[in-house]
């Protein structure tokens, strides 16, 4: 019998709350968020949603230095690289260039391995892990009942201090078994501050549309000069977080029932598209607050990308342990997010102000109906989260 990995791939995001025009964005990278983001959307058809790329591409990066032949190939292809140690290599520069910790903005990420305690892991895998993912390697126990409870006790109070007591149930016990041998977790954190924070006295209820639906929501308001993109399925808005470094950016289509038609539309090009031509617009930003979180089994997804292998009883794993007795059981992913007024301010920053030679024309943004949005990265062009918001509260 192949004995199990599990996967447990979360994060937390509390958007409270910048930009910059020059910037890039790897083809793989944005492949492979918008290649997640359409399998996440059409298994969860007309609900929310969020997911961390990032993330998921740190558990399954660790798992990739132990996989080889066929298996190998196919983890390699979905995540958009050609060889193995290219990934790691280049995920480990990027983890120290992303790690952001101020007053008013916090990014950071952490991994580690769970490892049946009598299982033997090759002292090359866990070296290598250790190196490139700083992911200490902690011992558990999987045979008996009570110690899977134990273990995913173990587990999630890990993830709670990592994602500041926001995400305190990925794995249950049911999802363990006495033949699972190793689990492998990330946890991203991410909380900033508006560059420019919405007053909580502009803050207004009023309908959020959907095709059957009208939603009594809260929405935040404020003029702002921000990068900014049109076309004629599209509104897209940059708006900054305290420090430059990252930005909320929200889709949104011109029609309100628009959604799918901009999912259908949506690939690497014309995300491309939308950062080279983005420019600098007097706009009058109206987004609803946003507060809810996902939990999902990609397992499926992952397969119907192309990586069947690693969940299959011919997968080989040898990287890890010598042998071909290890498959991919389930990859766990559990997400929360949090936009509101608040952030923290600092001596001196206010507003973005940008000087323009004519009187500004302030460009209406609405988000009163079913939009996308990102979180970006604006230094490295990483997607730290990518979700949508399709409903709020409760209808009326």
């Amino acid at each position: 019998m192949k004995q199990t990995l599990i996967f447990g791939v979360l994060l937390y995001s509390s958007l409270f709350v910048r930009s910059q025009d020059s910037m890039s964005l790897s083809l793989p990278n944005l492949t492979f968020s918008i290649n997640i983001y359409k399998q996440l959307a059409l298994a969860a058809e007309k609900e929310n949603l969020i997911f961390s790329p990032y993330s998921l591409q740190q558990a399954l990066g660790m798992t990739l230095i132990g996989a080889r032949e066929q298996t190998a190939s196919q983890m390699n292809f979905v995540l958009g690289t050609s060889t193995t140690e290219y990934l790691y290599q280049n995920q480990s520069l990027l983890r120290n260039q992303l790690q952001t910790q101020t007053d008013s903005v916090a990014w950071y990420s952490a991994n580690s391995l769970w490892v049946q305690e009598d299982f033997p892991i090759l002292k090359s895998f866990t070296d290598t892990v250790l190196e490139y993912y700083q992911a200490p390697v902690q011992k558990v126990r999987f045979v008996m009942p009570k110690e899977r409870k134990l273990a995913a006790e173990t587990i999630n109070h890990w993830v709670a201090q990592h994602t500041q007591q926001q995400l305190t149930h990925l794995i249950k016990p049911e999802q363990l078994f006495e033949n699972t041998r190793l689990i492998l977790v990330n946890a991203s954190y991410f909380y900033a501050g508006w560059a420019s924070a919405f007053k909580d006295s502009q803050t207004r209820t009023d309908t959020f549309y959907t095709v059957k639906e009208k939603t009594p929501t809260p929405f935040m308001n404020q003029t702002l000069s921000v990068p900014y993109y049109s076309d004629d399925l599209i509104q897209a808005v940059f708006i900054p977080y305290r420090g430059r470094k990252h930005s909320f950016v929200v889709l949104l289509p011109r029609e309100s029932s628009g959604l799918s038609r901009i999912e259908e539309t949506l690939d690497a090009d014309y995300i491309s598209t939308l950062l080279a031509d983005r420019q600098p617009q007097q706009v009058v930003i109206e987004i609803p607050k946003i507060k809810f979180e996902t939990a999902s089994e990609l397992s499926k997804l992952l397969q119907n990308l192309g990586m069947t292998e690693a969940f299959a009883t011919t997968a080989n794993f040898s990287g890890i342990t010598g042998t071909t007795e290890l498959k991919i059981d389930k990859v766990l992913h559990g997400a929360k997010i949090e936009v509101n007024e608040k952030g923290t301010e600092m001596a001196g920053a206010t507003a973005v102000v940008m000087t323009r030679k004519s009187a500004p024309r302030n460009i209406p943004f609405n988000a009163d109906h079913p939009f996308l949005f990102l979180v970006l990265d604006e230094t490295t062009g990483t997607i730290l989260f990518m979700g949508r918001l399709v409903h709020c509260a409760t209808p009326q």
